[in-house]
C-alpha cells in the first residue's frame, strides 16, 4: 500500500485526480472520520475499506500533512480472527487515530515497531494546500 501511495505522489500527472479521491475526514459523511482532534480532520487525506466475512477487517491509507509542506504515507490493516471475527469499528478508529496524530505531531520521533509502516516523501513544488 505504501509503495502505490508512495509512485502516485510522484506522479505528477495522475497525483492531483488520485489526491482527489482522498478526502480530509472533516469532510467524511462517516461521524467515525469526523471525530478527533484537528490535526487528523484536516491534516490527514484518507480512504478506508471494511470487510466482514469470513472475518472482520479494517484498512485505512492515505497520505497526512507534515510541517513545513511535506506529506507522509501511512497504511493500516487490521484483521478479524477466529476468537476476534467481529472489528468493532469505532473504538479501533480512536485508536487509529491517536497513532496517526502522535506520527502528524511528532514526525522526527522514533515509532514503535508495530507502527513503522509509514514513508516521509519528498517535497512537491505542485503539492496540494
Amino acid at each position: 500500500f505504501i509503495a502505490l501511495l508512495r509512485a502516485m505522489y510522484r506522479d505528477s500527472m495522475d497525483f492531483p485526480a488520485f489526491w482527489g479521491a482522498l478526502p480530509p475526514p472533516a469532510e467524511s459523511p462517516f461521524a467515525f472520520l469526523r471525530r478527533g482532534r484537528k490535526i487528523w480532520r484536516e491534516h490527514f487525506f484518507v480512504k478506508t475499506g471494511t470487510l466482514n466475512a469470513p472475518f472482520g477487517v479494517l484498512g485505512l491509507a492515505g497520505y497526512f500533512r507534515l510541517p513545513g509542506g511535506r506529506f507522509g504515507a501511512f497504511a493500516i490493516l487490521v484483521n478479524g480472527s477466529p476468537r476476534h471475527p467481529n472489528i468493532a469499528i469505532g473504538p479501533m478508529m480512536r485508536t487509529l487515530r491517536h497513532v496517526l496524530e502522535a506520527w502528524a505531531s511528532a514526525p522526527g520521533a522514533r515509532q514503535p515497531a508495530a507502527a513503522q509502516s509509514r514513508a516521509i516523501l519528498p517535497h512537491r513544488k505542485d503539492a496540494p494546500k
